[in-house]
């Protein structure tokens, strides 16, 4: 019996499980997640992937034949080296090989059986293979940062009409600023301060304190409509017949999606909400592999 390793690198967390290698969906009972912090150094990091791939060598009873690693960009995802700087999170794995570290994790196994994928990417094309979701999708991440993946039938588009280039809507400029600093937790709490003198941990904060305070609600409100003023225009090119939208910052929906539907009307469109990101990244992030056809060699 052989199994996929799955791993999610995300702003705050690292997460793994083990994928049926014919499934391609999740072994039941695998899953492991460690926390982690945007500005963690190198050297923590990697301690902390290795225990992670070490604890899933440990507990499977199946042989590992490859692993797929769903990283947040800007990255080489053909080697396997990040390139991450100025997003304000995980910078310090700029210029890592990810791949030759985790192929040094492993007995054996050859570096051609480690795929990488984008984060957003992953978790997108996670949860349509998981929905059988068809058609034209728009769907965008929002959490530490911003993420994005343009896709149809299931396939990820990279360019063409409405299509930035691979797809990636982080560097799209906004109101003075680039989409990832306008559609992340550091806008959020950038706009509590402006509003408190006070610093906040994140949006799970503020969220938990927006139904006290009219200030705060009024921020989630903002940023509803400013997310709909964004996308209108790349949801309209694309001609999407769907958003997809995943990322932590989700579980406080309540707060601004009614705004974000309000600010796209006209316009008619299927928005889904996602529930369980992190599973999808995960199934995403094997997916890339499954679709190369690679030819694993066991651990």
């Amino acid at each position: 019996m052989t199994s996929i390793l799955a791993i999610d690198i995300g702003g705050s967390h690292i997460a793994s499980c083990l994928v049926h290698a014919d499934s391609g969906l999740p072994e039941k009972g695998s899953g492991f997640r460690v926390a982690t912090d945007p500005s963690i150094s190198a050297v923590d990091f990697l301690e902390a992937l290795s225990q992670l791939v070490a604890r899933q060598r440990e507990q499977s009873s199946r042989t590992i034949l490859g692993v797929g690693v769903s990283v947040p960009g800007p990255c080489d995802y053909g080697s396997g080296v990040s390139h991450i700087r100025g997003v304000g999170k995980l910078e310090s794995l700029f210029g890592l090989d990810l791949r030759q570290f985790i192929c040094s994790c492993f007995d054996r196994l050859n570096p051609g059986a480690i795929g990488f994928i984008n984060d957003a990417e992953a978790m997108l094309t996670g949860h349509i293979r998981m929905a059988n979701l068809t058609g034209r999708v728009l769907g965008i991440t929002l959490g530490t940062g911003f993420g994005s993946a343009f896709l149809e039938d299931g396939k990820v588009i990279r360019d063409g009409r409405g299509v930035p280039t691979n797809g990636m809507l982080y560097d799209q400029q906004f109101e003075g600023g680039i989409a990832d600093e306008q559609f992340s937790s550091r806008w959020f709490t950038g706009e509590y301060f402006k509003i408190s003198g006070n610093t906040i941990g994140g949006v799970r904060d503020l969220a938990e304190i927006a139904g006290k305070d009219p200030e705060v609600k009024k921020i989630f409100q903002q940023f509803g409509r400013r997310l709909s003023s964004f996308l209108s225009p790349f949801l309209e090119e694309f001609k999407a017949e769907t958003l997809l939208i995943g990322g932590n910052m989700t579980k406080a929906g309540p707060l601004f999606m009614q705004a974000v539907e309000e600010g796209l009307l006209p316009n008619v469109i299927n928005i889904v909400v996602m529930d369980d990101g992190e599973e999808a990244a995960l199934v995403g992030a094997v997916h890339v592999l499954l679709e190369s056809g690679f030819a694993g060699q066991g651990s």
